[in-house]
This record gives C-alpha cells, sequence and structure tokens, in this order.
C-alpha cells in the first residue's frame, strides 16, 4: 500500500510478477505477531513465515479498486524491463533488489504456508481487511 500514489498516478501496477502468488502482511499485523513471538517461550529459536493468503497481483489490484474506487489494471511486463525501470528510478542496487523480488514471485519464491495462525492464535486479516485498515490510517 505504500505504493498507492505511484499506482494511481501510473493508472496501474505494472510489474514482472505475472501471476505468481504472494503472501502479503502490514506492519500491524507483524507487530501482532512480533509480540507474540516475544512473549511466549515456547516459540523461541524457529523461523517463521508471517503472512495472509497470497494472491495474484491481479488480485491485489482488484482489492485496491474496490477499497479505493480507483479502475487500475494489472500489467505484466519483462523482467529485465522492470528491472531497468526500477533502476532508473531507484539506482542500481536497490532497482535490482526489487527487480528480484517481483521476479521471485513470478518464480513461487513468495507462495508458502504462513506461521501465522501458530504463532498468533488467530487467522491473519485479508488483503481487503488490511487495505481497509491503512485507508484509516492515512486518513
Amino acid at each position: 500500500m505504500a505504493y498507492i500514489d505511484r499506482y494511481i498516478q501510473e493508472g496501474g501496477i505494472i510489474n514482472c510478477a505475472g501471476e505468481g502468488l504472494c503472501g502479503y502482511t502490514s506492519r500491524y499485523e507483524l507487530a501482532y505477531a512480533y509480540s507474540k513471538l516475544l512473549t511466549d517461550d515456547r516459540l523461541k529459536g524457529n523461523t517463521y513465515n508471517l503472512f495472509g493468503e497470497p494472491i495474484t497481483q491481479s488480485m491485489l489490484t482488484k482489492a485496491i479498486n474496490e477499497a479505493f474506487k480507483t479502475n487500475l489494471i494489472y500489467e505484466n511486463i519483462a523482467v529485465d524491463d522492470f528491472t531497468q525501470r526500477r533502476k532508473k528510478a531507484l539506482g542500481e542496487f536497490l532497482g535490482s533488489v526489487i527487480g528480484g523480488i517481483y521476479e521471485g514471485i513470478r518464480m513461487g519464491s513468495f507462495n508458502g504456508p504462513s506461521d501465522f495462525l501458530a504463532v498468533t492464535g488467530r487467522s491473519h486479516q485479508s488483503v481487503q481487511e488490511m487495505i481497509h485498515a491503512f485507508m484509516l490510517a492515512v486518513v
């Protein structure tokens, strides 16, 4: 959601993730999970994946459109094109990192099981709930 202004300015979400699934989270959800990690000794010494249900960029676009009453599109572009755009905007290093993240989404690297329920004792917020919370926070 940190990029919502750019999405609106560009008329859509433009990246190279294709139809890859990615589990998203929010700062609030992470803070909640981290508080459990810090206070529950049974959770110490393990590594956890803390995110919600994995979705595609098209699904993310649809959720943003519903919440913000926008008409954004999802445009899938080639990995090299996306990486070059990010390098131009963010510099060589960070542009390469961002390009690699979205290439990873395309390849399925961010589609896996989440440990959020096991860590927190509750389900992760849905994408719609996270977007709504973001909207309330920025108003």
